[in-house]
């Protein structure tokens, strides 16, 4: 009553009549009330954007379905008044639905700043990413990706297996335009979580292995690893391969110097999904300091699903527990298709490089 007095003395009280139609929201009178409507209606002439002007209007369209009416609504909730749980609602809608991110994705501008809100809230509810893509790729698109959000859109299409998503995108981040083996040779600064060189991330203060992109004064950049005789945690590096079926060919070099290990280290092709392995290096023993070549095949049957990871482990697993020391560099890698599957896969020679 005290609203009604107030909107009876002073017809353009807006916010008398934004607080009347809350009242009537909250109250849930029926939406073909004409009180209710005529309240409404009253508040968007008055005060279009006002954000509870908004809310209602997204309160009104979500009841009846007209989830399209309700999203640029929303947008401007969370683009002009930081609303996170608009953010939120535009998060789980579009996790939920790929229209609905292919509609968002037909919003966004290059000063828009909703849609890292939105995709931040994707991040902290861990709402499912596959059918946020067409939104992500937008962002992308007008330079308005964050590493943070990127980092969690990429672990988090890998980890529930849309490998094509996850290359579609670290394709448009390269232009379109990708070798098989990315930085093959180590020349550019690693890239956490796209399908660049994954380093062991070891932990304790004396793990087995540690490997970094290092500098050399005789050959620029090249993957270094120091072995210090304890227990090695997995693969010391490795990278994710996006290869179709076919025979391919990896070549490389390396060095090892006071490397003490009975087996020596193999570079390892393995099927993503179910670990088989698809290829092996020959032993990488030590070189005396000598700059050494090495090749194999890798041979992907359809059945792994594009993706392979080639990795470094010892070439006998038991060395990973027992432990290896010493130091080994690795350089000019390359991975060539080379044909259809015919036959099973080599490991090829090392070979001392002459100068």
């Amino acid at each position: 009553m005290a609203l009604k007095n107030r909107i009876s003395g002073a017809p353009g009280d807006s916010r008398a009549y934004v607080e009347l139609a809350f009242a009537y929201d909250v109250e849930a009178v029926q939406a073909s009330s004409a009180m209710a409507n005529e309240t409404l209606r009253a508040a968007i002439e008055l005060a279009p954007h006002d954000p509870d002007v908004l809310r209602l209007q997204v309160n009104r369209f979500t009841k009846g379905g007209k989830w399209k009416d309700a999203l640029p609504l929303l947008i401007q909730l969370a683009e002009y008044h930081l609303d996170q749980n608009a953010a939120t609602v535009l998060a789980k809608w579009s996790s939920q639905d790929v229209n609905v991110s292919r509609a968002l994705a037909s919003s966004v501008q290059s000063q828009s700043r909703w849609p890292m809100r939105v995709l931040d809230a994707l991040r902290r509810t861990g709402f499912p990413v596959a059918n946020v893509v067409p939104l992500i790729s937008e962002s992308i698109a007008k330079g308005l990706m964050t590493h943070l959000i990127l980092q969690h859109v990429m672990q988090s299409l890998k980890a529930d297996g849309h490998w094509a998503d996850a290359y579609g995108i670290w394709m448009q981040q390269n232009a379109g335009s990708l070798p098989l083996l990315y930085n093959a040779s180590f020349d550019k600064p690693l890239r956490a979580d796209g399908f660049d060189w994954e380093l062991n991330q070891h932990s304790g203060l004396r793990p087995g292995a540690v490997a970094q992109r290092m500098r050399l004064s005789d050959r620029g950049y090249v993957l270094g690893i120091q072995y210090s005789g304890r227990s090695i945690a997995g693969p010391v590096v490795r990278q994710e391969l996006f290869l179709i079926e076919g025979r391919y060919r990896l070549d490389g070099q390396y060095m090892a110097e006071k490397l003490r290990s009975e087996k020596g280290l193999a570079w390892v092709a393995r099927c993503a999904s179910d670990q088989s392995e698809l290829g092996r290096s020959s032993s990488l023993l030590d070189s005396r300091g000598n700059w050494m070549t090495f090749g194999f095949d890798i041979v992907v049957p359809r059945s792994c699903v594009s993706v392979v990871v080639l990795q470094l482990e010892t070439a006998a697993s038991f060395e990973a527990a027992a432990g290896v020391t010493g130091r080994a560099y690795f350089d000019n890698l390359t991975l060539v298709k080379v044909g259809a599957i015919a036959g099973a896969p080599t490991t090829g020679e090392v070979v001392r490089l002459t100068k």
